[in-house]
């Protein structure tokens, strides 16, 4: 198994069963409000949601996910949650997704994470900016960027920005944290167990979390210059701020 710093949904009911809820809510009760907690945190944050499958990271099949009078409003994406199934962020033009595939944030990226919305994913790190990474500057920005992270960090660590009609599972979805591809498992690459006589799949399931709650989102183009100002990056024509 790969070691994820995403807690599994057994470590949120180990939580539950030593607090005071315990004696309080049924467990289904407390899941239900710390999900609400959640939706309302990412409303606020401008993300329009859309439901997707159980244990899933795509839309669920029928949604026109380009259109945004279909992303769900708090009490439909709470039953979402409670029909077990995960719930998307779409980044619209409002917002960029930004994957870091490293569960260890370095120096350089580890700031930047406290000053904008962040969350845990089951390989990594997925962060919010505000605006959307269009033009011709921001497209030159990010090449640079991504280019110089695989030089520095490693490839593909961070090497996808999400923007527009793409999206991210968001909080507190959950997805498995062993290896896969455009968001469906590499069942080939998975440990199997034995059951009944049978040969069965064994995922690592894991719940994203935000590892804060502030609101305050740094703008796109700022964190791409602040990310190449920290990686010693001189651009022709342009000087980190």
């Amino acid at each position: 198994m790969i070691e994820s710093h995403c807690r599994s949904k057994n470590d949120f009911y180990n939580e539950y069963k030593s607090s005071d809820w315990f004696d309080k809510i049924t467990w289904t009760d407390y899941w239900l409000m710390l999900n609400e907690h959640e939706i309302d945190y990412a409303e606020s944050l401008g993300l329009l949601i859309y439901e997707a499958g159980h244990h899933s990271k795509k839309p669920v099949q029928g949604v026109k996910f380009g259109y945004d009078k279909n992303a769900l409003k708090s009490r439909l994406a709470l039953t979402a949650v409670a029909r077990s199934d995960n719930l998307i962020g779409k980044a619209g033009k409002d917002h960029t997704w930004f994957d870091y595939d490293k569960t260890e944030l370095n120096p350089v990226i580890q700031p930047l994470t406290m000053r904008t919305p962040t969350q845990k994913t089951p390989h990594g790190y997925a962060i919010l900016t505000n605006g959307a990474l269009t033009g011709s500057l921001a497209k030159t920005l990010w090449d640079r960027l991504r280019k110089e992270a695989e030089i520095q960090w490693g490839e593909h660590v961070m090497d996808t920005a999400r923007t527009l009609n793409q999206y991210e599972v968001i909080p507190l979805s959950e997805t498995c944290a062993l290896p896969g591809k455009n968001g469906v498992c590499d069942l080939e690459q998975h440990p199997r167990y034995t059951h009944n006589g049978n040969s069965r799949v064994d995922h690592d399931w894991r719940i994203r979390e935000w590892i804060h709650h502030r609101t305050y989102q740094l703008d796109t183009l700022e964190f791409m210059r602040l990310l190449l100002k920290g990686l010693n990056v001189k651009m022709k024509g342009y000087v980190p701020q």
